[in-house]
């Protein structure tokens, strides 16, 4: 690809072989039309960056996004086991009073 008027335009042709030529307008790959005004290569790479940077923060939010989810997920699977626990222990407490409530009434059964 040439950049602008005036620069050496380099291509590769088969078996590694180089060419260069002066080129007198710009068209990159014959698109371009050689009255429109060229852009800047620092322009171009400044917003080739700026694009990389608004990819990896589009990246970014996804990942969070996927991160929230599995912190959500596991919230509320230990709502459920805490629910889960919260019964077995009201059920054991219960079986406990009617275990205490046996041996209190084992010495008048005994005697």
């Amino acid at each position: 690809m040439c950049l602008s008027p005036g620069w050496v335009c380099v291509q590769a042709i088969g078996n590694g072989l180089l060419w260069a030529r002066i080129v007198s307008h710009f068209q990159p790959y014959g698109l371009a039309e050689p009255n429109l005004p060229l852009p800047h290569p620092h322009r171009l790479r400044s917003v080739k960056i700026e694009q990389g940077k608004v990819n990896d923060q589009a990246n970014t939010l996804a990942d969070l996004a996927k991160a929230q989810s599995i912190a959500y997920e596991v919230v509320s699977e230990l709502q459920a086991q805490q629910e889960e626990l919260e019964a077995r222990l009201a059920a054991l407490e219960s079986r406990l009073d009617a275990l205490g409530a046996s041996l209190q009434a084992l010495p008048s059964l005994i005697a």
